[in-house]
């Protein structure tokens, strides 16, 4: 059994709680199915912001002459578009694991209580005075067959 200060089950917003945990000197173990950094990150805020700023572009142009700017689009890529987006998204998990310090440490996989300060993952047996659960939310399914949620479109 491994022994810790704090686990951390769920690597989204509360990987901030780990690096200063780390910082203080306390040893942590933080627990993550998924990709490090949570659902913004990864499948909501920022891989949005990145497409919305490609259809940004895309309006400036197309209302350009109302600016007294003679502009067409010839082509949008769109292949290109989510390729680049994906790139740089498949990127954060690295990032968020780079904050982490020596006293931080990233079990992949779900945790399971054995008892009040137990958890399992993997198979093996973390043991802490404190646990925070973090596990986040998980998007509801669309109820028209067309719509789609950030889980659908990204990675």
């Amino acid at each position: 059994m491994k022994n810790f200060d704090l686990i951390i089950i769920g690597a989204g917003r509360a990987s901030n709680l780990a690096v200063t945990a780390g910082k203080l000197g306390k040893k942590v173990a933080i627990i993550e199915k998924s990709t490090l950094g949570g659902t913004c990150p990864n499948r909501g805020c920022v891989p949005s912001k990145l497409l919305i700023g490609y259809a940004h572009v895309a309006n400036a142009i197309k209302e350009a002459n109302r600016h007294f700017i003679d502009a067409t689009i010839n082509n949008i890529d769109l292949e290109k578009i989510f390729a680049e987006t994906n790139n740089y998204i498949s990127k954060i998990d690295g990032r968020y694991n780079s904050r982490f310090n020596e006293n931080v440490e990233v079990f992949r996989g779900t945790a399971a209580f054995e008892s009040n300060n137990v958890v399992e993952v993997n198979g093996e047996k973390l043991t802490a005075p404190k646990i925070v659960i973090a596990t986040g939310t998980k998007a509801k399914a669309p109820e028209h067959e067309k719509a789609w949620t950030s889980d659908d479109i990204f990675l």
